[in-house]
């Protein structure tokens, strides 16, 4: 592979039409053990050749309709993915998770701020190569030493 490609087409196990079953802490960081289930339904289609993707979630939650949109841009020098996201919760396009998939697995990270705290996000993005992929969500206080998984995404395809 050149090196101008690297990392091209690593989304494409997202693409079509989804069921997702949600599993979300009630409250984060706040050493909740309570979670919520909600299903959702998620759409993702390639953008640039490959070297981009987009998707669209939409659920209901606590009895409001919302919808979520990714965009994902891929470097292809240095096989780096940025991804963002904007909901209908707040209309903001979130600051970009960055990284990769190595052997199979994605890790992206970012850097926020929570209640004036020093925040790191980070998605995974397990079991790429199944029928039933699945992404994490995890909030750490502590400079990554200790992480909170706060929102779970199983995927089933559509029939």
């Amino acid at each position: 592979m050149s090196t101008e490609a690297k990392g091209r087409y690593e989304f494409d196990f997202m693409l079509g039409e989804w069921k997702i079953n949600n599993r979300r802490l009630k409250e984060r960081l706040n050493n909740c053990e309570e979670w919520e289930e909600f299903p959702a339904d998620y759409v993702n289609r390639p953008l640039l050749l490959g070297y981009g993707n987009m998707d669209q979630f939409n659920t209901t939650i606590k009895g409001k309709e919302f919808e979520g949109f990714s965009l994902r841009l891929l470097n292809p020098e240095t096989g780096e993915w940025k991804i963002y996201w904007i909901a209908t919760n707040s209309l903001e396009v979130t600051d970009p998770v960055v990284g990769k998939f190595v052997d199979g697995r994605g890790e992206f990270f970012s850097t926020t701020k929570w209640k004036d705290k020093d925040m790191i996000v980070r998605f995974l993005w397990l079991d790429i190569e199944t029928e039933t992929p699945r992404w994490e969500q995890a909030f750490s206080l502590d400079d990554g030493k200790t992480w909170e998984t706060n929102w779970i995404m199983e995927f089933s395809r559509k029939n």
